[in-house]
């Protein structure tokens, strides 16, 4: 999807900014604040729009993440999950948003080398940026169960 940041004093065409489909709608005109959505024929989102005077805004990641999937209405226009997301520990890999939670659970479910890592959590399967890394993380739970076995 595309991010768009808009800041200005006059006021916004809403309609012409939306494609024409299903909407959900929520506003508080004290807070200063318009959440809209638009559903695709389909159910899934198509388009989310948040606007607001005071810059409180919903997550990006979480927003973009939520574009094309069939997000519960609720949810989108609170801005956020109905449930909060497990802690994943410090993103390893960036790419997929994958934490180090992730990858110390597949090393310690048996993935022993950087493929079997990606294999079990995709991290390190596209840019590979992160694979110095998780390679690093991987050689400290070798050293670990080695140490452990003496």
């Amino acid at each position: 999807g595309w991010l768009y940041e808009l800041a200005g004093k006059e006021g916004l065409d809403v309609d012409a900014l939306l494609p024409p489909g299903e909407r959900l709608e929520a506003m508080d005109s004290a807070r200063g604040m318009r959440r809209l959505a638009v559903l695709a024929p389909d159910g899934s989102v198509e388009v989310a729009l948040y606007l607001t005077r005071r810059g409180e805004l919903p997550k990006r990641d979480w927003v973009a993440s939520q574009i094309g999937t069939a997000a519960a209405g609720s949810e989108l226009l609170a801005g956020r999950p109905s449930k909060p997301r497990a802690d994943r520990g410090p993103i390893i890999c960036v790419c997929l948003g994958v934490g180090a939670r992730a990858i110390h659970s597949a090393a310690r479910a048996g993935a022993t080398t950087l493929a079997e890592i990606g294999s079990a959590t995709g991290a390190g399967t596209n840019c590979g940026s992160c694979r110095p890394a998780i390679a690093r993380m991987v050689e400290a739970r070798l050293t670990q169960m080695t140490e452990a076995a003496e």
